[in-house]
């Protein structure tokens, strides 16, 4: 078990709430013991004892309608406070916006800005395998961001222009790790993970990252 932040619509806000953890997560927590020192790591799983029957306690919950309405209900009170002019409207899975053309694309814009939350932060590490010429590579590269960070700026701008993500970078020189904080839709939140970790792992082929002038 963790836990993890979830969006509560009915206190519009981020809370943490108790889940069982994915195996990804245990990879990563997997992948944290050997930063320092060699080490044992062992994760607790229930035995399945009852096949489908015992897994359907595990199983997400089904989506809540009043999740959905409450949704709805905020984003018209939205239209209505801050866009006068336009209508909004839930068809099935779809939300329309009808109205002039420069009042609905800035509705929009803020309406996406409205439905990014907080995401689980992140790291980028060095998951080669410590005897490799990659190993070497991304942890002298890693070092050398470290002290540049704005590297990363272009990669921030375009999300927080194109996707209304906010993304921030914290270089980590205890660990020599960067920690990476996003608020974003979901959606978006895995698309700009895989963005980093593809960076990263570029990372790890790059004979030499140099500063500018050095």
């Amino acid at each position: 078990m963790l836990n993890i932040p979830v969006y509560d619509p009915e206190s519009k806000r981020t809370v943490l709430q108790e889940d069982r953890a994915t195996e990804s997560t245990i990879k990563q927590r997997l992948g944290r013991l050997g930063r320092t020192q060699p080490g044992e790591y062992y994760s607790l799983k229930s035995p399945l004892k009852q096949e489908l029957h015992y897994m359907k306690q595990f199983f997400p919950d089904p989506s809540r309608n009043n999740t959905i309405d409450q949704a709805v209900k905020i984003l018209r009170a939205l239209a209505k406070n801050n866009f006068h002019s336009i209508d909004i409207q839930l068809h099935s899975d779809t939300l329309s916006i009808e109205g002039t053309a420069g009042i609905s694309l800035k509705a929009e814009l803020y309406f996406r800005q409205q439905l990014t939350t907080e995401q689980s932060e992140f790291e980028l590490e060095n998951r080669f395998d410590s005897d490799t010429e990659e190993y070497k590579n991304l942890s002298r590269n890693l070092e050398s961001i470290m002290k540049m960070s704005h590297i990363f700026k272009p990669m921030i701008w375009r999300w927080e222009a194109e996707r209304q993500a906010k993304i921030t970078v914290n270089p980590n020189t205890s660990t020599k790790n960067i920690t990476v904080k996003v608020v974003a839709r979901d959606s978006d939140y895995e698309n700009i993970k895989k963005e980093f970790k593809s960076f990263v792992r570029w990372l790890g082929y790059c004979a030499v990252m140099r500063r500018p002038n050095t």
